[in-house]
């Protein structure tokens, strides 16, 4: 009864046949099951809700229909099927008809004040990633603070790196992020200084080597085997699989650095290097494995393409081992 019922238009009768219509047009929402409320999928529903919204209330494409038609839903399809081709929406057509600035969203001079302020926020979450913070240490972008410097006569005691920030508002229920790093009690005195910076940048090149091999051992697969044809969605696709190689990295880098640090001959480091690198090379190999039943590929060329993928990830890890070299001064 929230509604009259108006004397030209029976609000009840129409709502009742256009869920009969549903019905027949959509018989399998009587068989499925709501899906779980996760946040990213409504966020996708309700954008794809408001996108069909827009394009339907349109009436160059639409028409208004007098009379209700139990074959209109595919006359609506036809139509929405030529009007997303008409504004550049339709599978296969996504291109932007200029540069990805103002100018191609609006017909305003100029953005306000707050739209500009929004243009310049970033547009993904950071983390204390190991990368952030020895840009921080060690790239001259921090001062060190005195209070985090050993003073002379004072003893040294383990330490606690502690990271803390907040978003910069983009992010609702990430935004305080947090990370403690422990420093050993014989890495206080070096933790800063052109030693550390130049052994983790030794450690940054080790980890490159060995994401660069995963990055292309799947993306052969991807290709199907064939190295030539290697493109950018089949880079692509390796991105899951190089995250989680990256987040195994970033566990195992400050360890790393303090037991590089802890090297005093060059004859002990190498040592180090080789197991960093095979450890690193073994979550290499399960990130690959665990990646390829996604990898889509004809079941006709799968089993080669994979064993071309596998071939490729070995021989890059193969490499990156074989150039090992001693990157610190002897006797330090």
């Amino acid at each position: 009864q929230a509604f009259p019922v108006l004397a030209h238009y029976d609000w009840r009768a129409e709502e009742a046949q256009m869920g009969r219509a549903l019905l027949a047009w959509f018989p399998e929402i009587t068989e499925g099951s709501a899906p779980p409320p996760e946040p990213a999928f409504l966020h996708h529903v309700c954008g794809l809700l408001t996108l069909a919204d827009w394009v339907g209330s349109d009436r160059r494409a639409f028409p208004f229909e007098h009379e209700f038609r139990a074959d209109y839903w595919k006359t609506a399809r036809d139509r929405a099927r030529i009007r997303l081709r008409e504004i550049g929406l339709a599978p296969g057509a996504l291109t932007l008809r200029g540069r990805p600035d103002w100018a191609l969203i609006s017909e305003h001079p100029a953005p306000r004040p707050a739209q500009a302020a929004v243009a310049g926020l970033p547009v993904s979450e950071r983390d204390w990633t190991h990368e952030l913070l020895v840009t921080l240490l060690y790239r001259g972008e921090w001062s060190v603070p005195r209070l985090a410097q050993l003073q002379p006569g004072e003893k040294a005691a383990p330490m606690l790196l502690v990271a803390e920030a907040f978003s910069r508002g983009n992010s609702k229920t990430d935004g305080f992020r947090s990370r403690v790093v422990p420093v050993p009690k014989a890495m206080v005195a070096q933790m800063f200084g052109a030693r550390p910076a130049e052994v983790a940048d030794g450690i940054l090149k080790d980890i490159a080597a060995i994401d660069l091999a995963l990055r292309n051992g799947l993306a052969v697969f991807a290709a199907g085997g064939d190295r030539e044809k290697v493109a950018k969605p089949h880079y692509a696709r390796t991105q899951p699989a190089r995250e989680a190689l990256r987040r195994h990295a970033d566990a195992m880098f400050f360890p790393e650095i303090w037991a590089r640090m802890a090297v005093t001959h060059d004859s002990g480091f190498t040592p180090l290097r080789r197991t960093f690198l095979e450890a690193l090379s073994a979550h290499a190999r399960d990130e690959f494995r665990t990646a390829a039943p996604g990898i889509p590929c004809a079941s006709l060329m799968r089993p080669r393409a994979e064993v071309r993928g596998r071939q490729a990830l070995e021989r890059a890890l193969a490499r990156a081992v074989a150039k090992l070299k001693v990157e610190v001064p002897n006797d330090v």
